[in-house]
């Protein structure tokens, strides 16, 4: 009976690596230096050096020289990064290639959105993707706005939606619509019916605060006339915020798109001038086209295809 060929260097070397170190390094390089892919990969950084070991290691070689403030790759380390960046173009092409063969476009488009978004156009857009691609399954989890980014650099979004508080280079970022907010107060409030004249006059109201969620030009104006000091309620939804204002719990920063209702039905009431309106810009946010799969580029393609008039 014939002995079966031993195993060549080449397959015991493929049997045995563990496919993740190779994909932590390939973030190593991307990124520039650990404590930033640690970030990316939403791990702690001993834990990201510890699978850089394992992979120099596995490999037998030094793949990187690294200080506090120093980063460079050797020479091996140069060949393995070159055949990460190819492995993973390549795989990371798979959804796309097999999304292009004949027949329909299918796969998962996964949204993390803000609470209560309130513009036509996102409406229209989804209307419209599904209708194209039926078979493209639409998820959608409202999240707090620091969670939107963090989800998307975890690869458990594909697409955000929210305010830009800085513009990170490693998304890129669409206009959605400028959403004009106003501060509210509910029928049963003192201040109903009445327009302040200065932010002077309110700040010792009770305020409803929205957490995390509320845009910059909101936490400025605020700082600026000590409204907030007293804190009347808090919720990051603003369905409950706008439940409490009605109420007459306290003030409330609201988007007026998302109040019109009751403010026709008499249920709300803007305190601030006319010329206190604010505008907080929401932004469609995706990783860079060359990293994201094909439904999520089509969405990004819709969007820019169905501006508003």
């Amino acid at each position: 009976m014939a002995r079966s060929a031993a195993p060549s260097i080449q397959d015991r070397f493929l049997r045995n690596l563990d496919w993740n170190l190779l994909h932590t390094f390939h973030v190593i390089v991307q990124s520039g230096n650990l404590t930033r892919a640690a970030q990316k990969l939403g791990r702690k950084q001993p834990a990201v050096s510890l699978a850089l070991r394992r992979l120099e290691g596995h490999l037998g070689a030094a793949l990187c020289t690294r200080a506090s403030n120093h980063f460079e790759l050797t020479p091996e380390g140069m060949v393995v990064a070159n055949a990460c960046e190819e492995l993973f173009q390549r795989v990371g092409g798979l959804p796309d290639r097999l999304a292009n063969l004949p027949g329909e476009v299918i796969g998962h488009l996964r949204i993390a959105a803000i609470t209560s978004i309130t513009s036509p156009r996102y409406d229209r857009v989804i209307a419209a993707y599904h209708q194209r691609y039926p078979k493209v399954q639409i998820g959608v989890d409202i999240v707090p706005w620091a969670d939107v980014t963090r989800r998307l650099t975890r690869q458990l979004a594909d697409i955000g939606i929210g305010p830009a508080r800085f513009l990170d280079a490693d998304f890129e970022y669409s206009l959605l619509y400028a959403e004009p907010v106003q501060l509210y107060c509910g029928r049963p409030h003192p201040s109903f019916g009445k327009t302040a004249a200065t932010p002077d006059e309110i700040a010792d109201e009770g305020l409803i605060m929205t957490g995390g969620d509320e845009p910059d030009v909101i936490s400025r104006y605020r700082l600026q006339y000590g409204l907030g000091r007293v804190v009347a309620g808090q919720s990051e939804h603003l369905d409950e915020a706008k439940r409490l204002t009605i109420q007459g719990v306290g003030l409330c920063f609201l988007p007026e798109a998302f109040v019109q209702v009751e403010v026709a039905q008499g249920l709300l009431w803007p305190v601030l001038r006319e010329a206190e309106r604010f505008t907080s810009d929401i932004h469609v946010i995706s990783l860079p086209r060359e990293r994201i799969q094909l439904p999520t580029r089509l969405l990004l393609d819709l969007l820019q295809e169905m501006q508003d008039d």
